[in-house]
């Protein structure tokens, strides 16, 4: 079996909190406030290339395009309050922390060819046609954290720390919100119309619980009264 390390823990890692920068700033000796905050945010554009169906061309026949974009966006904050016992190169470390999460996701569709009456006749679309237009969806994470660790300095303001979590989070899964075209079938409404309508998802799911982290393990390097890991 071959691990190539790609599970390996990090500095700054906590299980479920990972891509986020992690500070602290000692306001004593033995107390230091502890921040946290992560931003990451992804869009992503797809285009689909076909053949123009209005051309009446036979070679080099024009090109039309669809577009799907989707996009990310999770923003994670968190601060809380670290104190310390121990004395010269080993210390342990206790307290506390708030961490808030926020995540949406967003998909836009954006077509060549409109539903119009002249995209039936030429076969393109047909009464009772139907194609999403948007699709959003997001969640909330809010969670209390106490934690307990101990910390090495191997040399004058540069250490090694293992840390220990378990807090209490709430979670809440919002409605999915999609919006949907339509060409309606002219045997079912009398007449040949385009209309948009927007859907809400079936469910909404809240949560909350106890949970353990795995633990991480860090690197430090301190500089004045600010701290990195």
């Amino acid at each position: 079996m071959n691990n190539t390390g790609q599970t390996a823990q990090h500095p700054g890692y906590v299980s479920g909190f990972n891509q986020i920068i992690v500070g602290k700033y000692f306001l004593e000796d033995n107390m230091a406030v502890r921040g946290r905050i992560g931003i990451n945010t992804l869009s992503e554009k797809t285009t689909i290339y076909f053949n123009d169906p209005f051309s009446t061309a036979t070679i080099d026949i024009p090109q039309l395009e669809n577009a799907f974009t989707e996009k990310n966006n999770n923003i994670v904050i968190g601060g809380g309050l670290e104190l310390r016992r121990g004395h010269n190169r080993l210390q342990g470390f206790y307290g506390g922390e708030v961490l808030i999460a926020r995540y949406a996701y967003k998909e836009k569709y954006e077509y060549a060819i409109d539903y119009n009456q002249k995209a039936e006749d030429e076969g393109v679309i047909f009464g009772g046609s139907n194609r999403t237009l948007d699709y959003k969806a997001g969640s909330f994470v809010a969670s209390l954290r106490a934690f307990v660790g101990v910390e090495y300095f191997f040399a004058p303001k540069i250490s090694v720390s293992a840390e220990f979590g378990w807090g209490f989070g709430i979670g809440i899964n919002g409605q999915t919100k999609e919006t949907v075209e339509f060409w309606d079938d002219p045997e079912a409404t009398g007449t040949n119309s385009r209309r948009t309508e927007e859907f809400l998802g079936a469910t909404k799911v809240s949560a909350l619980g106890f949970s353990v982290d795995n633990g991480s393990v860090g690197q430090n390097i301190f500089g004045g009264s600010a701290a990195l890991s």
